[in-house]
């Protein structure tokens, strides 16, 4: 596979013994490949930044988007580092960009219930893990994981770092 330079999160497919690119923009072309079981896509925002959250219920944000994967049945695990204000529930899930496609699994959640906590690097900080199954029905769809904040307004709640897995595995059957 070809990498070129591409957005601010990167999709790397991963063998057992290659290295894992040091860009953080890099994108992983022939996503209409045929790729084989055990394969792993990674996508990563590396530490320190300050990606702004949603607020809860009206909107919410994109923390970290994939570029496009092959088709197929993947296990999506993803890490979001949150930095949070006071008094705030963060809630991070996984979205597809085609509506056919088929996402179960869990998003993850990450709480201040300090009132008197700083903000910013002052915050509390915290992790979302999120774990999904995902039927990708096109070549080229992408993953977003999202976020939103429930604390009160201004929103000063961010990602610092985002970072996502998804290995191709073999269809799934609902038990």
């Amino acid at each position: 596979m070809k990498y070129s330079r591409i957005m601010a999160a990167c999709i790397i497919p991963i063998g057992v013994a290659a290295a894992i690119l040091a860009s953080q923009t890099s994108v992983a072309e022939g996503a209409g490949t045929h790729v084989a079981n055990g394969t792993v896509f990674q996508a990563h925002v590396p530490c320190c930044q300050t990606i702004p959250v949603g607020h809860w219920p009206a909107s919410s944000a994109p923390v970290l988007t994939t570029q496009g994967i092959p088709q197929g049945t993947y296990q999506v695990t993803a890490n979001v580092f949150l930095v949070m204000q006071p008094s705030d529930d963060e809630n991070c899930w996984l979205t597809s960009s085609n509506p056919a496609d088929v996402i179960n699994g869990t998003g993850g959640s990450a709480g201040n219930g300090s009132s008197t906590s700083g903000t910013g690097p002052a915050g509390v900080y915290g992790n979302a893990i999120l774990t999904y199954t995902v039927v990708t029905k096109s070549p080229g769809d992408t993953l977003t994981v999202n976020c939103d904040s429930k604390a009160a307004p201004p929103i000063t709640s961010y990602a610092a770092e985002v970072s996502l897995l998804a290995t191709k595995v073999p269809a799934v059957v609902g038990i």
